[in-house]
């Protein structure tokens, strides 16, 4: 099976490439051309993934990450507050005063988000004085759609 998408005719102003996508798309090959994780779309997966161009290919993931954490992930996001304070720490680093303050939250409820928030993995904390400064971990926080795909193709 060959796939071709043909830009020629296109204006260069009208073209975009966004590499999140083909993240994506490499990932999903990978899981899906794993033997036994979809038996039916294996061979078709791995014929696409072997003709990949090694600048396109991606080196062998590590060590899928478990199901449970990938729940853990997607429940941390599904609190409304929780994802207006993503928002705000991916903007910079802030305190829980300063997140509480900017949400008009109290310090122990914002606290208590954080926490959530922390052990998903989805954000980091660094003590400066007597305060923590939170920031996003976008590393995981982008990981998150390839780690579900994987925790549910497996």
């Amino acid at each position: 099976m060959t796939l071709r998408i043909d830009i020629g005719g296109l204006p260069s102003e009208r073209v975009r490439f966004v590499a999140s996508p083909l993240a994506e798309l490499t990932a999903m090959l990978h899981v899906l051309a794993e033997p036994g994780h979809h038996p039916q779309l294996a061979g078709w997966a791995g014929e696409v993934w072997a003709g990949l161009p090694p600048e396109l290919a991606e080196p062998e993931p590590s060590e899928p990450v478990p199901l449970e954490t990938v729940t853990r992930r997607l429940e941390a996001l599904s609190h409304p507050v929780r994802l207006r304070l993503l928002r705000t720490l991916a903007r910079g680093p802030h305190t829980t005063g300063e997140l509480a303050h900017a949400w008009e939250l109290s310090p122990p409820e914002v606290s208590r988000h954080l926490a959530v928030l922390r052990r998903a993995g989805l954000l980091t904390g660094r003590r400066d004085g007597r305060y923590v400064r939170y920031r996003l971990n976008p590393t995981e926080l982008a990981a998150l759609g390839t780690d579900l795909l994987a925790a549910v193709l497996r």
